[in-house]
């Protein structure tokens, strides 16, 4: 049994929405993707 996904909360991606971090920035906002769980 498979289930559909949910498109209700579907939003529009741009390129106004991508940001570039600067040196550690990216490491500050997100650090699970760099040092791990």
């Amino acid at each position: 049994m498979s289930q559909e996904p949910n498109n209700n909360t579907f939003e529009d991606y741009s390129a106004e929405d991508i940001r570039i971090l600067d040196g550690l920035e990216a490491v500050r906002l997100r650090p699970g993707m760099y040092i791990g769980s």
